[in-house]
């Protein structure tokens, strides 16, 4: 037996050379289905490192809106200065 993202997959064991030991033949039904925790097996159990990672995504995803909403009022500011100096040179102009 090897263990394989927290499951047991049981092999069929042969000679060296048998087509039991080599899965390119298509034959698979020597193995039995293991739950996988990133398929959905084994909810929880689900590793520290799996969570970290969940979390650090998150934690950018949060950090990636703030910085675009932040970028958006920038340029909103912007514009709404530009048409300030747009409306005032207007008027220097006609006076």
């Amino acid at each position: 037996m090897t263990g394989l993202g927290g499951g047991v997959v049981t092999v069929a064991a042969g000679a060296v050379g048998s087509p039991a030991n080599h899965i390119s033949n298509g034959d698979l039904s020597s193995l039995s289905p293991a739950p996988n925790v990133f398929y959905g097996g084994m909810r929880g159990s689900r590793g520290a490192g799996v969570e970290k990672v969940i979390e650090r995504r998150h934690r950018r995803m949060i950090k990636n809106r703030e910085s675009a909403a932040r970028s958006r009022a920038r340029k909103q500011a912007y514009t709404m200065e530009l048409e300030a100096e747009i409306a005032k040179l207007k008027e220097q102009n006609e006076g």
